[in-house]
């Protein structure tokens, strides 16, 4: 399988020690368009978080949001904007499952593909840089 790449993320240092710092909650850049509400986990793997790509054009989303289920126990608010776009659930394993986003009623459940470890988002990449993998 390629390698699916994501240009943000919004991951969660819960149940890691020692918290990292570096990581948010809601997408990078001024305009918040995906926010990680809860982590949860899929069969024995625990969820970090979520990758995706921005929106094409700075503040093109529409403003409207749905919150969606992408696991057991995770939910995550995204604008409506992503409504058939790629994103991926990320574990603390470091593999993921791929899912299209809908967005048609609020708590959606996306069906998960398994996406093995062939996913990169910025903070793999970061890691990739400093030489840590």
């Amino acid at each position: 399988m390629p390698v699916i790449s994501f240009n943000n993320q919004v991951l969660s240092a819960y149940g890691l020690a020692p918290v990292n710092l570096n990581w948010s909650l809601s997408s990078a850049g001024t305009y918040k368009t995906v926010e990680l509400l809860t982590v949860g986990t899929v069969g024995t793997k625990q969820v970090r978080g979520v990758a995706f790509n921005t929106l094409a054009a700075p503040g093109s989303g529409t403003g409207a949001f749905a919150t969606l289920s992408a696991a057991v126990g995770t939910t995550l608010r995204v604008d409506k904007a992503y409504n058939g776009a790629t994103m991926a659930v990320v574990f603390t394993d470091d593999s993921s499952s791929l899912f299209t986003v809908v967005t048609g009623a609020s708590a959606v459940a996306q069906s998960l593909t398994a996406n093995d470890f062939n996913t990169s988002y910025p903070d793999i990449k970061a890691e990739v840089v400093l030489g840590y993998r």
